[in-house]
């Protein structure tokens, strides 16, 4: 049985009665980067967190990588940046994705 929100049970709010296929809202849409950024930006390794973005190990750079260039379709040459500037770059497109 799925669970019922509070706010749904006591009518301050109403249950979602589509599924988001299309599209999705913007509440969603947050939840998901939050997600990404908690589970995967900001667990990268680096060399110099304050400097430039240098991978600590290969899987991290193969990661970094692999969404650039197999997701977004984006060049791979500027890998060395600040995690600031690549969460902010991520972010930037993400949220211009449909």
């Amino acid at each position: 049985m799925p669970r019922i929100k509070f706010s749904d049970k006591y009518g301050f709010t109403s249950p979602r009665e589509v599924f988001q296929i299309e599209e999705i809202d913007t509440p969603l849409k947050n939840r998901l980067w939050n997600i990404f950024k908690n589970t995967f930006i900001d667990t990268l390794e680096t060399k110099y967190d304050w400097d430039h973005y240098i991978p600590k190990n290969q899987n991290d750079k193969k990661f970094i990588v692999t969404i650039y260039d197999e997701f977004l379709k984006e060049n791979i040459d500027p890998l060395t940046f600040s995690r600031e500037t690549l969460r902010n770059n991520l972010k930037s497109i993400y949220f211009t994705l449909p």
